[in-house]
């Protein structure tokens, strides 16, 4: 849509002044009924329902971030269970082997 043809179909105002003292401009669709009273609620609903529409949406996109971090939470403490058995299993498997070492110096030496 060229800058013509939107500036035509939109119709522009500034809302209260924000924090700054500065207003804010608004575009609204031509087809938003702004004349009354009515027109205003009008506009604040629509504005109101939008807000409420992405604030859902961006719920539900950070319950699907939290559901996947879970997941790789989860992940990573299985990771984590299967390092410490290995840790466990090397260790016990250094013992035995300094056992065996032990025990084949000392039948070399009894040999001897």
């Amino acid at each position: 849509m060229n800058q013509r043809s939107r500036s035509a179909s939109t119709k522009s105002f500034s809302t209260q002044p924000a924090q700054s003292g500065h207003f804010l401009p608004v575009t609204v669709p031509s087809n938003w009924n702004l004349k009354g009273g009515e027109g205003a609620w009008n506009l604040a609903n629509q504005a109101t329902d939008k807000i409420t529409s992405e604030i859902e949406s961006l719920n539900g996109i950070s319950g699907d971030v939290v559901s996947g971090l879970a997941s790789i939470k989860q992940a990573i403490q299985h990771v984590n269970e299967d390092v410490t058995s290995t840790a466990a299993a090397v260790e016990e498997q250094s013992a035995v082997t300094s056992d065996i070492s032990t025990n084949m110096q000392r039948a070399a030496a009894e040999l001897a």
